[in-house]
């Protein structure tokens, strides 16, 4: 039996202007709590609006928009939607 590779990547390596499939969201149990409860699940999809300083980006999340920090976006796994 093999495996399927990961085909995700991070929110941090997202471009502008495309949208994205949120594969898993942070293991810290607060944290994932606190971004579940504002909409961000396993096949919510997202969209890179702006990116700002220090790697934080814009993201529209169910049309609104949500600052994220670069630290965070790096624990967001996405994947492209086909």
């Amino acid at each position: 039996m093999t495996t399927s590779p990961i085909t995700g990547f991070s929110l941090a390596k997202a471009p502008l202007n495309s949208t994205f499939t949120i594969i898993n969201v942070p293991t810290d149990p607060v944290v994932a709590h606190r971004m579940m409860t504002l909409g961000w699940r396993p096949g919510a999809q997202v969209r890179v609006m702006k990116k700002a300083s220090g790697g934080a980006k814009i993201i529209d999340l169910n049309g609104s928009r949500v600052a994220v920090s670069g630290a965070l976006a790096r624990t967001l796994c996405v994947e492209a939607v086909a």
